[in-house]
């Protein structure tokens, strides 16, 4: 309890997060009735402390902070203000680029701040909101870059939702940031009315990056030593393959591609060796924190400025402050400042996965690294260098993984493994390449510098493939609930919280726990056993088709699909690991087992058939056959028509493969028989459960 006393920040941004979270989740009172609570606690909470009761002022303080996190999340959500700009009925709007044009497959991508819209009298009125713009490839759309002012004449769309079970929710991701509302423009729909007005940092930023990149590919970086390089030290993804992201996320070793606390963190502690000598020099333990802040900033504004490179900036900020004002300031003190001020500026940020693993991460090291340490002492230099890096390792590992399985549904077996070289070779790539950028003025010297960084960053590469073809590097699917999640954290905090302090008689608790967590896993497994459906996934321009018994799936696809390795990762795959399929058969043409039958256009699955709508009119069937399912991929109404005339049928699928006119009529036909049809290109993907 006396801790807990001298940790008072970090006790009262738990209470402000509980109002932030719950302000997200479940439609609140309003703005001003908040507003006004708040002023009258804060009257009481200061008389209440003015005449003793200071057990009352810490309740009414954490009511107040509760109040506010659920106050500053009403006031972050634009859309409900009057100004947010589909509140108007305009069709011209002048929008500014929040960041650079992003490449995706079809289109380029902004974020956008929505600044004013145009009334029938073209007079200019000024609105609120952020939104997504996506620009038909061009010469014209790929110049467009961060802080552009442009019009356009477009009607704003809401963002969908996902349409195939389990799949990611974009719709929730860009909620998180504010965002609800996107459109696309062709060239004849937007032109470009102010370029890059002003001085803007993050234009600065992004331009010294640019430079960064070029003369990477100047000194010879190129292909995965290019893109790795790139996003190790310029926090630029773009370049990275799809391959070399899902081999360093495999090996536990993806922390390293994202410009972060870890990079912060070696700057930091490189910087504080090297400048050791001003703590002998009167006020040199001020310039020292001077100097380590503005190198800290330095290094954010030349990665570009991103959030989690802004998010480490600030955090190790407060860490430097701290340190000066008072050498003894507790740790999670000065945390949870950090926190504060980040989720005053953007309260939305609570729910970005980065920092949410940034905070657990450092929490996580700060309590568990010393004490990791202390259980091994090797006199030998290298060894103890060794276990120095692999209780940060597993510190950090015991603190994330939870979230880690939670959101990307895997578990890296060898992170302890790879972080013992990624962690060593992360910092001498990064110490020498700022190095390298900071002597380029001397080409020698930096081209010099730049070959070793270039030699360096391959051995990582290798020695990260290594871990990836290891045997079982990787466990993938894992599927846990919300609440599961927080039943391991609960477990660990308890379990380690005892062991630690010796206090035994606490680890019954954490043992209850985990029983619990058990149960749950048991009583998922035998859901699982029992599960029999058919899945009809909506992926554009194709067919695809789980048929689930227990742990088991025949999938029925067109071919493309089937190859398409990132199409069945995001529409399909997330939703077999989250009813925990184990097998999966593909099946085409002729196809026969005990419970699944393929001819022709014909599947029977169970006691249930599918039939697929041919090019061709049915011959009368005198056993008048009932139909269970009937999917429309490319087949007419008359088609259609002549079938239902000759079978009995329960309902009609549409897939995405059918034309909008023929969908069109189709539709009618169903009405006007009285039949019910789901559409997967309007309605989403479509399950059928077996009884």
């Amino acid at each position: 309890m006396q801790y807990w006393n001298q940790i008072p920040l970090f006790r009262l941004i738990l209470p402000f997060i509980l109002g932030i979270l719950l302000s997200i989740f479940v439609r609140l009172p309003n703005f001003n009735l908040l507003t006004l609570l708040i002023f009258c606690l804060l009257i009481l909470s200061v008389l209440v402390k003015r005449y003793s009761k200071r057990w009352m002022f810490g309740i009414f303080s954490y009511i107040l902070f509760f109040l506010f996190g659920i106050l500053i999340i009403q006031s972050e959500y634009y859309i409900s203000r009057d100004n947010y700009f589909t509140n108007f009925k305009s069709e011209y709007f002048k929008v500014k680029l929040l960041e650079d044009v992003v490449r995706k497959p079809n289109s380029y991508k902004s974020e956008v701040q929505v600044l004013s819209c145009y009334n029938s009298e073209g007079e200019e009125i000024e609105t609120e909101g952020k939104a997504i713009i996506y620009f038909k490839v061009d010469s014209f759309s790929r110049s467009l870059e961060y802080g552009d002012h442009i019009l356009i004449k477009s009607a704003w769309e809401p963002v969908i939702g996902p349409t195939n079970p389990a799949q990611f929710n974009y719709k929730e991701f860009l909620k998180n940031k504010g965002i609800f509302h996107q459109t696309y423009l062709t060239k004849k729909k937007w032109k470009s009315e102010n370029k890059n007005s002003g001085f803007s940092i993050k234009r600065y930023s992004l331009n010294l990056r640019e430079i960064s990149l070029n003369m990477l590919k100047k000194f010879g970086f190129k292909d995965e030593v290019l893109s790795v390089s790139s996003a190790l030290l310029l926090g630029d993804k773009d370049l990275l393959a799809r391959e070399t992201v899902l081999m360093y996320s495999s090996s536990g070793a993806m922390h390293v591609l994202a410009v972060s606390g870890l990079h912060v963190g070696i700057i930091f502690l490189a910087f504080s060796y090297l400048f050791f000598f001003l703590e002998k020099m009167k006020y040199g333990r001020y310039i020292k924190a001077f100097l380590l802040i503005l190198i800290l900033w330095g290094y954010a504004l030349f990665t570009g400025m991103s959030a989690s490179v802004l998010r480490a900036a600030t955090m190790f900020s407060f860490v430097i402050i701290g340190g000066i004002l008072n050498r003894r300031t507790n740790i999670y003190n000065t945390l949870a400042a950090s926190a504060f001020l980040l989720l005053i500026i953007d309260p939305l940020i609570i729910m970005q996965v980065g920092f949410q693993l940034s905070y657990i991460a450092v929490i996580g090291i700060v309590y568990l690294q010393p004490k990791i340490y202390k259980l091994f002492y090797f006199s030998n230099w290298f060894i103890d260098k060794v276990l120095v890096i692999s209780s940060v390792s597993i510190a950090a590992q015991l603190a994330t993984f939870p979230l880690g399985m939670y959101y990307f549904h895997q578990y890296p077996n060898y992170f302890l493994l790879s972080n013992l070289f990624v962690i060593p070779l992360a910092t001498l790539i990064l110490n020498l390449s700022l190095m390298m950028f900071f002597t380029s003025v001397f080409p020698l010297i930096s081209e010099s510098i730049g070959i070793v960084v270039r030699l360096l960053v391959e051995l990582l590469n290798s020695s990260i493939g290594w871990v990836n073809q290891l045997p079982y590097s990787l466990n993938l699917g894992i599927d846990i609930s919300f609440f599961e999640t927080l039943l391991i954290y609960i477990f660990i905090t308890i379990f380690l919280i005892s062991v630690i302090n010796k206090r035994f008689k606490h680890i019954k608790l954490s043992i209850l726990l985990m029983i619990v967590f058990m149960s749950f896993q048991i009583r998922e497994m035998n859901s699982t056993y029992k599960q029999k459906k058919i899945i009809f996934y909506d992926i554009p321009k194709g067919t695809a088709i789980d048929f689930v018994d227990g742990v088991d799936c025949y999938f029925y696809a067109t071919d493309w699909i089937v190859n398409d390795k990132s199409k069945i990762r995001f529409n399909i795959l997330h939703n077999r690991w989250e009813i925990n399929i184990e097998n999966v058969v593909r099946i085409i043409d002729e196809f026969d087992s005990d419970n699944l039958k393929l001819a022709d256009n014909y599947i029977q699955f169970f006691e249930n058939d599918i039939c697929f709508l041919e090019n061709k009119n049915y011959q009368p069937s005198s056993s008048n056959h009932k139909i269970n399912l009937l999917l429309v991929e490319k087949g007419t109404s008359e088609n259609l028509i002549s079938f239902l005339d000759n079978f009995k049928v329960d309902k009609v699928i549409f897939t995405t493969l059918t034309t909008n006119k023929e969908r069109c009529k189709m539709k009618k036909i169903c009405l006007e028989k009285n039949i019910s049809f789901h559409d997967i290109k309007v309605d989403g993907s479509f399950e059928f459960f077996i009884t």
